[in-house]
């Protein structure tokens, strides 16, 4: 019977400090180190974010990481946050609205390793389209 209740007790602890593993259905669905923050752009209605961030480090693949991720804004602080590009050593020449819900991204050529062309706003109930095209 202690073990049954030193068990309980040890997966409440993982529970209590690794819940963000646990909870987390969406791995894209994460928080924004503000430190990397680069740019951020408003949409045209004002209820959604796109922020830029640039994260340096010496990794074998590459010197920085672009990471460009999609929120909605909320009492000026930003809700349901998803990545929607993830990409290594390559440099984001432009971010634009071209619509209420478009963003054209033009980047130089390099290593996605993640891209999300939609953005399913439950929230607004509009869908938000992310283009990239890559150039030298």
């Amino acid at each position: 019977m202690r073990i049954f209740f030193l068990f309980i007790g040890i997966s409440f602890i993982a529970i209590v400090f690794f819940n963000d593993n646990i909870n987390s259905s969406n791995p894209y669905d994460i928080k924004i180190n503000d430190d990397y923050v680069k740019k951020e752009l408003i949409s045209k209605d004002g209820k959604v974010k796109i922020v830029l961030t640039i994260e340096e480090y010496g990794g074998a693949t590459g010197s920085f990481r672009n990471k460009l991720y999609i929120a909605n804004i909320k009492n000026d602080k930003l809700e349901n946050i998803k990545l929607i590009l993830e990409a290594d050593s390559i440099v984001i020449k432009s971010i634009e609205w071209t619509s209420l819900n478009t963003v054209n991204i033009e980047s130089s050529v390099g290593k996605v390793f993640h891209f999300s062309n939609y953005w399913w706003n439950k929230k607004n109930k509009l869908t938000y389209y992310m283009n990239l095209s890559t150039k030298n």
